[in-house]
């Protein structure tokens, strides 16, 4: 089985459950941040996130760190998981999760 997960440093990733090992990774525009989404369309299944977030928790005005006030590129951003078919050819150092990427500008995720 697979766990997905994206995190604030701006990368998704796909672990092996049995493992942990990481079998894929993708960088995204801004941090990753809610849980994401698993849709299907055509027999097709994809994993949606908002990558909406700082890079920091630090989105108040502290002492000694000022606030960023800098506007975040959001978006969502979609990939595409392999067909039976495709992964059964793929050998475990190949990009398993299929090319396709979609993203669309998100006010707020």
């Amino acid at each position: 089985g697979l766990i997905f997960t994206g995190t604030r440093d701006h990368d998704i990733r796909a672990l092996d459950v049995d493992t942990g090992k990481e079998l894929w990774h993708a960088e995204v525009d801004a941090a990753v941040e809610g849980i994401p989404a698993v849709y299907e369309i055509n027999g097709r299944q994809y994993i949606v996130y908002c990558a909406a977030a700082r890079a920091t928790t630090h989105t108040h005005a502290v002492p000694g760190h000022p606030a960023a006030n800098t506007p975040v590129p959001g978006a969502y951003v979609a990939f595409a998981l392999p067909t039976i078919s495709e992964a059964a050819w793929r050998s475990p150092n190949r990009d398993w999760v299929a090319g396709q990427r979609s993203s669309s500008t998100a006010a707020s995720c």
